[in-house]
């Protein structure tokens, strides 16, 4: 079971009660952080504080289904249930400008997160060393660069849709580090481009079948992107590897040990695939292009993930926006597959070994996905910084790595018409 409370099994108006206690206490923490740097000591430096925030409500009416945006999320939003923890964020952002070459930034955001609970966390923290346009350096902690609006799919104010790429960032836990960025500018043709090459040490947890903490593990990666008034393009590769990894150090010892007592070669061979090891790569190219009222969107990535067993997989995302006025209809489609390389074990029907065949199915599937979300929706400006959104997904699965079944187990040949409204504000 998922370690922390179960948010959408409370009544409606608890949750929302807890929302506004959540909003609350952000509220005072961000004026006395307004209040402690109104006034700097080194009167050379400049100081900004910043926030965004976003009050999410989701519904759907499918038996025996949970939604949920990300594998961060320990539980989804069951059947006739207003869910307010899926969307529902609150942030913090302070940059202090020390001289012409040094700055420094912290954000700190408040989230359901994969152990259940909604204790503020860490996102970025660096300090930044730019002496001219054409040369930057970050270190502290900082965020892996993959998303195609902005540094951080936090901000939903910053994404047309209510949330970004689903089936491709809501599949990715681990997207923070403690190391450094270079990034470096040149002008090519029409247009600017920008070369990042990043490192450090992995940070991030996830809720799969059950908690996970991402033991000691290192992040690399480079994005390069090229852009002009009109037109983005980019590219980017990133890998993590954990070097020590004993998340199914157990299950090895258990194939081990009946392989032995029942002379089962192939429990053995399977015991001895389970590698105390794992790494991550990710890669995709993304394009955006924007011309007044029109705006189209796209993004295909591919994962391959090396542990036990290993899995090849790949993922897209298309989104077209039409804005007139204040409002800004706009359709999108994402798209996942995801295949586990073959490693099948046959156990004898003996009662004692029932369970292992069950963790064995487990963890062999735990990241098979097969599924497609289709998207219709408006964004509205409602006021100044602050955007009102209404969205309709349409989900069919084969199999999904991000939803639930109520066992909490991934959803299989399942569909779901989720209904989302979202306010998102930055200040």
């Amino acid at each position: 079971m998922f370690i922390g409370q179960r948010m959408d099994k409370l009544p409606v108006s608890l949750c929302l009660t807890t929302r506004r206690r959540l909003l609350l206490a952000c509220g005072v923490l961000f004026a006395s952080m307004t209040a402690a740097v109104a006034e700097p000591a080194d009167e050379a430096a400049q100081w900004r504080v910043s926030g965004f925030g976003t009050l999410g409500l989701v519904y759907h009416d499918e038996d025996n289904f949970r939604f949920r945006r990300s594998i961060e999320q320990p539980d989804g939003v069951k059947n006739g249930t207003l869910g307010t923890g899926v969307d529902s964020s609150a942030g913090l952002q302070i940059d202090g400008q020390l001289n012409q070459d040094w700055s420094v930034m912290a954000q700190g955001v408040s989230r359901q997160r994969a152990d259940g609970d909604w204790d503020p966390s860490l996102t970025w923290g660096f300090v930044k060393y730019a002496p001219n346009d054409d040369f930057v350096l970050r270190f502290g902690r900082l965020g892996m660069d993959l998303y195609l609006d902005g540094d951080s799919r936090h901000v939903g104010y910053t994404f047309t849709t209510v949330r970004p790429a689903p089936l491709i960032y809501g599949l990715i836990a681990f997207d923070t580090y403690d190391g450094a960025e270079l990034s470096v500018r040149h002008d090519l043709g029409p247009g600017q481009s920008w070369l990042k090459v990043y490192g450090g040490r992995s940070r991030g947890d996830s809720a799969l079948l059950s908690y996970y903490k991402l033991p000691r593990a290192t992040t690399l990666g480079t994005t390069y992107e090229w852009s002009t008034h009109e037109l983005m393009l980019s590219a980017t590769l990133a890998q993590i590897h954990a070097r020590e990894d004993d998340a199914f150090s157990s299950l090895a010892s258990s194939l081990r040990s009946v392989g032995s007592t029942y002379g089962i070669a192939q429990a053995s061979e399977r015991a001895d695939d389970i590698r105390g090891t794992s790494r991550i790569r990710f890669g995709g190219v993304a394009a955006s292009w924007e011309r007044g009222p029109y705006s189209l969107k796209g993004v295909v990535a591919w994962l391959d993930y090396q542990a036990f067993p290993d899995y090849h997989g790949w993922m897209s995302d298309y989104t077209a926006a039409y804005r007139i006025g204040k409002w800004k209809p706009f359709v999108s489609y994402s798209r996942s597959i995801i295949k586990a390389v073959d490693r099948p074990l046959a156990l004898p029907s003996v009662a004692a070994l029932a369970p292992l065949a069950t963790r064995y199915q487990q963890v062999v599937g735990r990241l098979r996905d097969d599924e497609y979300t289709f998207g219709l929706g408006v964004r509205y400006e409602l006021a100044r910084n602050t955007a009102l959104k209404f969205q309709l997904d349409h989900i069919k699965a084969k199999r999904s790595l991000m939803q639930l079944d109520d066992d909490g187990q991934q959803t299989r040949d399942s569909r779901a018409n989720v209904f989302t409204v979202t306010l998102d504000y930055v200040f």
